[in-house]
Parts: C-alpha cells; sequence; structure tokens
C-alpha cells in the first residue's frame, strides 16, 4: 500500500460513488462531511497521527460520495411535469453535433423554457432531436427551439435498457424533438473560441473524407480516426461487434498509441531535442482527445499515455497499476456516474486484461510455438482484452465471440495502416484536396480489404454465440 497509495485512494473513491447509488444524502451534507474530514486529514499529517491513513480513505469515499450525490441532484426533480408537452426552449449547444442519415443530435444546456404562459429559467442539459434536412448547428451556437419535451420512461422489464438512467448518468434530463428544421432559430454564438475553433477544424477535416470517398468508407474512416460514429449504418455496426471488433470504430488506447508512436518517430525523423519531444507531444494528444470528444476510453488512454510520456521525459519510473488509477479518478472526478457506463467498464476492463494478463500470455505464447515478434505481440494483446471483457460483453450483450481473437488479429495491422492514411488524406485535404483524393485511394482500397476479411471471419460457423445474461457472480 505504501508504494502505491493512488490504487487505493481511487478504490475508496470508486466505493464512495457506489454507496451513493443506494445510499440517499443530500449532497450539502455529503460535502460538509467530506469538509471535516479533509480538515481532519491535514491536521492529522502535520501531527502525524498513526491512523492517518485512514483518514484519507475516508476523503476519497465522501469525496467520491459527494460528487456523484451533486451528479444525481443536478437534475432538477421537477421535470416530469413538463413530460409531453410542447414548448419552446432556449440554450446553448454545448457538444458537437451528432449527425445521423436521418436525424441530428445536439447536447443543450437549456437555460430557459416557455409552455403556455409560464415562462421559466432551468438549466438543465437536454438532448435535442432535430431533422437531417435543414443546417446543421455547432459547438456554442446558441439557439432557440420549439418542440416536444420528453421524459424517457425508466425501464419496465428486468435486464432492459434504461435509457433514463443512461442520460442521466451523463448528466441529461430530457429529451427535446423537433419536427421541423424551421423550428429552430440562431440567436448568437458563444462558448469557448479554443474549442470552437478546433471542433471547426474537426469538422473541415471529417468534410475531406466525405468529399474524396463513398459514404459508407467515408463514415468508416472518420469513426476510426476522430471517433465520429454517427454516420456508420447499424449492420456495419453489428458486424463489428458480433465480430469483437467494435472497439475500432472509436478512439481507444489503439489510436492514441498509434497517434503518440507517429508523433515519437517524426520527432525522431526530425532530431527534435529530448527537451521539446515531451511538450510537443503532449500538445498533440491533448489535440487529438479533443478532435475526437470526451468518452472514458480516450480520457482513460490520453491520461495514460501522458503519464508514460512524462515518465520516460522526467527519468522516472513507471508504474502501471498506478497509470491506470490516476486515469480512472481524472475519469471519475470528472464525470463520477460514468462508472456505470459500459465503455467505461469495457475499457478499463481491457487495460487491466493487457498489464496483468498479458505479460503471463506473452510467455505463454513464446514457450508453446515460435513465432515473428510482432505477431505474438498482436495475439497476447488481443487475447488478454478480450479474456478481461469477456464476462462484461456476455452480461451486457448476450453474446461471445470465438472469432473475435482472430478478426483482432486481422483487424489491428489494417487499422494503423488505415489510421495513417486516413489522417493524412485528411490533413492535406485542408490544402490540396486533390491530393488528398489521391491518398484517400489507397485508403479505400485497405477498406475494402478491411472489411472484406472482417465479413468473413464475421461469417465463420460458430462465430457469435448468443448467451443468456450470466449471474453477477
Amino acid at each position: 500500500m505504501p508504494n502505491r497509495p493512488l490504487v487505493y485512494l481511487t478504490l475508496a473513491f470508486v466505493a464512495g460513488v457506489i454507496t451513493a447509488g443506494w445510499l440517499t444524502l443530500p449532497p450539502a451534507t455529503a460535502l460538509l462531511v467530506c469538509g471535516s474530514l479533509f480538515i481532519a486529514a491535514g491536521l492529522g499529517y502535520f501531527l502525524c497521527w498513526s491512523f492517518n491513513r485512514w483518514l484519507f480513505f475516508a476523503v476519497f469515499f465522501s469525496l467520491g460520495f459527494s460528487l456523484a450525490a451533486l451528479a444525481v441532484a443536478g437534475i432538477p426533480p421537477d421535470l416530469d411535469r413538463y413530460d409531453g408537452h410542447w414548448a419552446t426552449i432556449e440554450g446553448s449547444v454545448i457538444r458537437e453535433a451528432d449527425i445521423r442519415s436521418d436525424r441530428v443530435y445536439y447536447l443543450l444546456d437549456m437555460a430557459r423554457i416557455v409552455i403556455g404562459r409560464e415562462d421559466r429559467a432551468l438549466r438543465v442539459p437536454v438532448l435535442v432531436r432535430a431533422p437531417a434536412a435543414g443546417p446543421v448547428y455547432s459547438y456554442g451556437d446558441r439557439l432557440r427551439l420549439h418542440g416536444l419535451f420528453t421524459r424517457p420512461q425508466d425501464a419496465g422489464n428486468p435486464g432492459e435498457f434504461d435509457y433514463r438512467a443512461y442520460l442521466a448518468r451523463q448528466g441529461i434530463g430530457a429529451v427535446f424533438l423537433v419536427r421541423d428544421p424551421p423550428a429552430i432559430r440562431k440567436l448568437g454564438v458563444g462558448g469557448n473560441p479554443v474549442l470552437r475553433s478546433v471542433l471547426a477544424l474537426k469538422e473541415k477535416l471529417l468534410a475531406v473524407s466525405r468529399a474524396t470517398l463513398p459514404p459508407e468508407q467515408a463514415a468508416l474512416v472518420n469513426g476510426i480516426v476522430f471517433g465520429a460514429q454517427g454516420e456508420i449504418d447499424s449492420r456495419t455496426r453489428q458486424v463489428f461487434s458480433e465480430s469483437g471488433v467494435v472497439h475500432i470504430l472509436s478512439v481507444s488506447g489503439l489510436h492514441v498509441g498509434l497517434v503518440l508512436g507517429a508523433v515519437l518517430i517524426l520527432a525522431g525523423v526530425l532530431r527534435l531535442p529530448h527537451a521539446v519531444t515531451a511538450p510537443a507531444a503532449s500538445a498533440v494528444l491533448i489535440l487529438y482527445a479533443i478532435l475526437s470528444g470526451p468518452g472514458p476510453a480516450v480520457i482513460r488512454s490520453t491520461v495514460m499515455a501522458l503519464m508514460l510520456l512524462w515518465a520516460d521525459h522526467l527519468g522516472r519510473e513507471r508504474d502501471w497499476p498506478t497509470t491506470l488509477a490516476a486515469a480512472a479518478l481524472v475519469c471519475l472526478i470528472w464525470r463520477p456516474l460514468s462508472l456505470y457506463d459500459i465503455g467505461f467498464q469495457l475499457s478499463f476492463a481491457a487495460t487491466w486484461g493487457i498489464l496483468y494478463l498479458g505479460p503471463e500470455l506473452d510467455r505463454l505464447c513464446q514457450r508453446l510455438t515460435p513465432m515473428p515478434v510482432w505477431l505474438r505481440g498482436t495475439l497476447w494483446v488481443s487475447l488478454a482484452a478480450q479474456l478481461a471483457t469477456l464476462p462484461l460483453v456476455a452480461f451486457y450483450y448476450n453474446l461471445v465471440s470465438p472469432v473475435s481473437l482472430v478478426a483482432n488479429l486481422v483487424a489491428v495491422p489494417l487499422t494503423g495502416i488505415i489510421m495513417a492514411l486516413g489522417a493524412g488524406a485528411s490533413l492535406t485535404g485542408l490544402v490540396f484536396p486533390a491530393l488528398a483524393g489521391i491518398i484517400n485511394a489507397g485508403t479505400s482500397l485497405n477498406l475494402t480489404i478491411f472489411m472484406g476479411l472482417i465479413s468473413l471471419v464475421h461469417k465463420l460457423p460458430g462465430g457469435v454465440v448468443f448467451v443468456s445474461t450470466p449471474p453477477l457472480a
């Protein structure tokens, strides 16, 4: 414990978040308890109390409890009175638009609602669903919208997906349905100017793929490179899910690792001084994280990559458990209820498997049969991640994919090539659109091979086994 205090403090924080799920306590009371424990722990540190470590555990436990209680209390309890009513709302778009084939989703920080004669200031995030026809609005746009205010129903059957709880974990209190594009009116522009500029750059990068590739392939490239999944059709997503390679369609540790590796190789080619490499790579990683969106997998992999990078830069020893705990703590402090999100659980389970099961599997592969280093590395990394996430996949998705190991052996090397070509074409297309089209001709060829191999693996007999939800134990 003295060697890895952050691991145990993070576990205490997680225990606090879990406890807040079944023990109701006003957030103000929880914060008062947390503040009192913090003062006591500070005194104990300076007075060298022998039991002070337990006070620090209590501080992190109460902090997790308090932040989770605040997250739950952030949704006004009287929203149900507006359910099913036509209303006019005003607010600002706080996330980039999620563009689908038939609709567009916006996350709106609602500031005002008007229903009949009632005109009320009401601050709560609302998910807006609008038709695809019409203009697409961007982060920072201030909008006035007219539509149907709805609150999703709770899950009716045991094991059924609870959409209301899913939205609540993201701090979203309601869904607002807009029928016609003229029902949305732009009032102005706000938000963080730096973030607005970065997201505007992302839209330009996505547009290059849309202009130089067929729609299905453009959607895949934008999903693989930038995590933009909205335009990927449901059939493709199903094939990837059942083949065990759906993680490739969203930015994860694989993608961040490839970006970091490319930056370090480029720094070596350009002979950048050691003092400049870490700051430059950090800037690229942070920019890529913003472009990809703040999902749990993105935050986890970016935090871990930054700690790895700076540990090497400062000559410090690397400790994987501490790095993983730090990434989890950052994610949970930012959004404590993400502990219950499937993406958070799968991301950290896969990483745990790679770090803890991976070395044992690597030694096993070396003993069983000789093989090239790159093949052995791909094999044990894929197998470790699959074994670690297998219980969660069976629990949430009711399926087991025996072909996932083969699919990952095929997909991972091709993903690196597609990322390099897709990112290179997008960047080039900002200046030379014609050259981007030439580069994406190679991307298109690789995508055709990629999809052909994944589809072939998916069709193997027994490739997908559907199972009933296993017991929690």
